[in-house]
């Protein structure tokens, strides 16, 4: 298995963007651009099972580390964590990298990031994938509560987040204590459960609620996948988002949770690369 901080053939590389630094995971090769987007909490190293697949079918994915996250810098005080400003600094990413037009696949929280960019920048995204979108605002957001963060943070050690991560899988094995100690290692930084509030607090913004209201308006070619047991965000929703985007197509994963790049790799996989190579001839889904 490929070590969560260390994905083969990426490099590792400190971008500054306006608002602070901003940390990515890119090959740095020819080939077609893809952009990932890591989930609540997670960092770029949750694509470790995607990235060499990605390489090896002859594109060029860049991971990025979302503010506060990863190995991302914290913005400063008053930055607010909403759809629209998470997908500026992916925007800011690809400029800094010159890189004018790429696909984009995107994870939960990252998964609405990525459906905000091909709505607002559809000359710059030729496809997107969405692996578990959030698309709609939650009834609860615990986590926004004010002072919870400073409850928590002293919890926060290996058995929270091994807790955590088997709570939304079906097999309990795809938590290696690889995967745990890299959230745990993340977790560390003391500025990590005030960005989760920042997060909790900000994603869901007038802006936000204007992009699920018009899913219809996004026009580029998009692969919806979900997990048949994900106990996050029900697969109802993967279905009901599916017949709103113009040019969609649905992937159901069974016996598969709300981690599927990390529960059914090959299956995600082969899903990701196949569609990706649909208007890229440069893109082998042959290879694996």
């Amino acid at each position: 298995m490929i070590p969560m901080n260390e994905p083969q053939s990426m490099a590792g590389r400190d971008l500054q963007v306006p608002g602070g630094i901003l940390h990515c995971l890119d090959s740095g090769r020819e080939g077609h651009p893809v952009l990932l987007i890591h989930g609540y909490g997670d960092s770029s190293a949750t694509w470790q099972r995607t990235l060499p697949a990605l390489v090896d079918a002859g594109c060029r994915p860049i991971a990025v580390d979302l503010p506060g996250l990863g190995r991302s810098s914290r913005p400063a005080r008053g930055f607010r964590w909403t759809v629209e400003n998470l997908a500026a600094w992916c925007l800011s990413a690809l400029d800094a990298l010159e890189i004018p037009t790429c696909s984009v696949v995107g994870h939960s929280m990252g998964g609405a990031v990525a459906l905000h960019l091909c709505a607002t920048h559809p000359d710059r995204f030729r496809r997107g994938a969405f692996l578990a979108p959030v698309t709609f605002v939650p009834r609860r957001r615990t986590m926004a509560m004010p002072g919870l963060h400073r409850i928590v943070r002293p919890l926060a050690g290996r058995w929270l987040f091994r807790r955590a991560l088997r709570s939304i899988v079906v097999d309990r094995a795809t938590v290696t204590e690889t995967m745990v100690a890299e959230f745990t290692r993340t977790a560390r930084r003391p500025d990590y459960f005030a960005t989760l509030a920042g997060m909790t607090r900000d994603l869901f913004s007038p802006e936000f609620r204007r992009l699920c209201a018009d899913f219809e308006a996004i026009e580029t070619p998009s692969l919806v996948l979900w997990g048949e047991t994900d106990p996050w965000l029900r697969i109802r929703r993967g279905r009901a988002l599916v017949q709103r985007l113009p040019d969609a197509e649905f992937v159901a994963l069974p016996r598969c949770g709300h981690l599927p790049h990390l529960e059914c790799p090959d299956e995600v996989n082969h899903a990701v690369v196949g569609f990706l190579g649909r208007d890229h001839t440069e893109i082998s889904a042959s290879r694996k």
